[in-house]
């Protein structure tokens, strides 16, 4: 424990209802406290500072002069897509340029593509976007590395990729897969996942298995904050192999749009002949942690091209969240109604620390015009088994 000298806190008139017309003094002991490492997920033990009328007058403190909250706001807006890049096909460079003046003017963050390849005769497609932007990617395949054509899912990101992790979903003769990096976004750990799942409208149970796989993956791998899971999914959202991924996820679709089942919220191109469904998805957890909300979900790169050669199968999905880290990550318990304090009397009030992130966690606790710090530090020992 850190401790400093006690911190003074003069409060203006109106501020408190007191009987006296001078200003009220008071101090809070100690004026830093900094826990234990705690782990992520988990609460500490309660730490008790003290607040002590130091004034000659009776003073009366009300419920919302007590609060605490992170120093820094850290609040920051991601677009995540969701994309289909429909590999080679038709006329690649033609298409690579038109997705790549959409990503710059969408300003997108995080892309999970589906449908990447790479050839002897083909630089990895996700590494071409990646370098053009200057972004960070992470591709994987159940091909193994050093065959001549290698066909999967990739993340490509603004943000460092910190680890990246790997499944083949069961059944493995489908030959489907689920990507994950974990992404630094300004110092906090985000997670994003990626898939692509069997494509024959009548192979729902097949799906079934493999959402059952993803999740269990995701329970396998998550690091207990943000979280997204993009993909190519072949399925609409009432079908039935959709119910367990919807336990879990939130898709922010829907939330934007009301007929989300309606032919023109398609994420498939009907110009090339594609059934008007909605398959292609950016989901988001939805835990009740706070950290996420979403601001905006629509379709883009959908122009109707005049040489279909330009045109791709897939259109992408675009959504805008507005995340933040450490808003809830200290919690105070403070007198729930007035408590009058006459001269040198004083009320206690306790503080936790219950991070769902790793890091180190600053925050003031604040009794009407000043603070105290408070400080804690996250791990995380979670013990995970290997897929």
């Amino acid at each position: 424990m850190k401790t400093n000298a006690a911190f003074y806190l003069i409060f203006v008139p109106g501020l408190l209802m007191h009987a006296a017309t001078a200003r009220a003094q008071f101090s809070i002991e100690p004026g830093q406290h900094e826990f234990d490492p705690t782990q992520i997920n988990t609460t500490s033990r309660p730490f008790e500072f003290t607040i002590t009328n130091v004034s000659d007058s009776t003073v009366t403190l009300h419920p919302e002069h007590f609060s605490i909250s992170a120093v820094e706001a850290r609040s920051k807006e991601l677009a995540v897509l969701s994309y289909n890049i429909e590999f080679d096909k038709r006329d690649w460079p033609g298409r690579l340029h038109y997705m790549l003046e959409g990503f710059r003017a969408e300003e997108i963050d995080i892309l999970g593509l589906q449908e990447v390849i790479q050839r002897d005769t083909l630089d990895n497609q996700a590494m071409t976007i990646a370098d053009a932007l200057g972004f960070y990617y992470y591709f994987d395949s159940v091909d193994e590395e050093g065959r001549d054509q290698r066909y999967g899912n990739a993340i490509v990101s603004r943000y460092p990729i910190l680890e990246t992790n790997f499944r083949a979903l069961e059944p493995t003769s489908a030959y489907r897969k689920v990507v994950h990096a974990k992404v630094n976004v300004e110092g906090n750990v985000v997670d994003v996942y990626n898939t692509h799942l069997h494509n024959p409208p009548d192979a729902g149970d097949i799906r079934t298995e493999q959402i059952a796989d993803l999740l269990d993956f995701v329970e396998q791998t998550r690091s207990g904050g943000i979280m997204f899971l993009t993909g190519d999914f072949n399925s609409a959202p009432d079908w039935p192999e959709m119910e367990g991924l919807y336990g879990v996820f939130t898709d922010v679709y829907p939330l934007f749009h009301d007929n989300h089942l309606a032919p023109e919220h398609s994420t498939l191109n009907p110009r090339l002949g594609f059934p008007e469904r909605r398959i292609d998805y950016v989901f988001f957890n939805d835990e009740g942690t706070g950290e996420i909300f979403p601001l905006s979900a629509a379709l883009i790169l959908d122009d109707v091209q005049k040489d279909d050669q330009l045109e791709n199968d897939h259109f992408g999905v675009l959504a805008r969240f507005d995340v933040s880290w450490d808003a809830d990550e200290f919690e105070i318990t403070s007198p729930d109604s007035a408590v009058v304090l006459g001269p040198g009397e004083a009320v206690n009030v306790k503080v936790v620390f219950k991070p769902m992130t790793t890091g180190r966690k600053e925050a003031e606790l604040s009794v009407g015009d000043r603070s105290a710090s408070v400080i804690g530090e996250a791990f995380d020992a979670t013990i995970r088994h290997s897929p």
